[in-house]
């Protein structure tokens, strides 16, 4: 349903029908650019907290996957355990 228009001025552009225009998606809000706050400044202080606290989430991630590569392995074992137990009683 998209048409291209080939003006002399432009090159090929796609042009929306109606019924296309109607399906795209409609956005709530939107905060004009007259609106929009200016980017905040961001201080070295700034960029060493973000360092730090994603150091911490770092070695804490790395905790849980230790802990759950052994709990893996604990499960793992205790199943086999229990296989052979029970083809040695059969």
């Amino acid at each position: 349903e998209t048409s291209l228009s080939s003006d002399e001025d432009r090159d090929d552009v796609p042009i929306l029908t109606e019924r296309q225009r109607e399906k795209r998606p409609q956005f709530a809000r939107e905060t004009p650019v007259d609106r929009a706050q200016p980017p905040a400044l961001i201080t070295r202080e700034d960029i060493t907290n973000l360092i730090t606290a994603l150091r911490s989430t770092n070695e804490t991630l790395q905790q849980q996957g230790l802990r759950i590569t052994a709990l893996e392995e604990s499960m793992r074992s205790k199943r086999s355990a229990t296989r052979s137990r029970s083809r040695s009683k059969t």
